[in-house]
């Protein structure tokens, strides 16, 4: 069996440890080769860890569930959730994605799971989302090119309903930097954290697995709190 390789891109990127000066520019380029690199090659895994916490918090008493896909590239995180969904959770859920990459859209809109899909960067709040119109939201693998600012985390809480959930990935190398938001969103009773995963190897089959450290995540799992209905005002 021939060995999977990363295509040039791919490479350059991995070997860069996913840190880039312009993540739009460079992930343009790797739109039509990135899932075959990430799961094929990479064993991309922190999508499945998403995916999986999703499921665990997913609001099965709804008539309808929408899902806020943070920057959600080529929509893989959507895509194995709606192929774990029995087929009636699946005619009850809408789909709503952003990122900043138009070439991975396009591959987002041909997957054909997005009820909407929008050009926006994660780091221009506030995001062209309404109020308290999510049930569920999710981010992977995009922190790491945000600069770490409270409006950005501050945005979940804004367009989850309360008693939501946000699903968010943070690198290992990476959290720290975004600690005091998620600190300051606690003490504003905003959110609380309610789960944080082990520590994951999110790269388990790449191909500087000898050479460089391993590329390690955890998911944490915040419960909006903040309530914005007129009852509460």
């Amino acid at each position: 069996t021939t060995t999977p390789l990363l295509s040039d891109v791919g490479d350059a990127i991995t070997g860069a440890a996913f840190k880039c000066d312009d993540p739009s520019s460079t992930y343009s380029k790797w739109a039509e080769t990135y899932d075959d690199d990430s799961f094929n090659v990479l064993k991309f895994d922190s999508p499945y860890a998403c995916r999986d916490h999703l499921l665990a918090y997913w609001p099965t008493h709804l008539d309808s569930v929408q899902v806020l896909d943070v920057g959600c590239g080529t929509g893989a995180v959507a895509r194995l959730v709606v192929d774990a969904l029995h087929d009636t959770e699946r005619r009850v859920v809408d789909f709503h994605g952003f990122d900043l990459t138009p070439e991975m859209l396009d591959v987002a809109k041909r997957r054909g799971d997005y009820d909407t899909l929008r050009q926006w960067s994660v780091s221009a709040a506030p995001w062209p989302i309404d109020d308290d119109s999510k049930d569920l939201a999710a981010c992977n693998g995009v922190l790491i090119y945000v600069a770490p600012e409270l409006a950005v985390l501050d945005e979940f809480t804004r367009v989850v309903k309360a008693g939501g959930h946000a699903v968010l990935m943070f690198r290992d190398d990476n959290v720290a930097a975004w600690q005091p938001h998620v600190d300051q969103l606690e003490r504003d009773r905003k959110w609380k954290l309610v789960e944080v995963s082990e520590s994951r190897d999110n790269f388990p089959g790449s191909p500087n697995k000898d050479n460089d450290p391993a590329i390690t995540y955890r998911i944490y799992v915040f419960q909006i709190l903040r309530d914005r209905s007129p009852a509460a005002a």
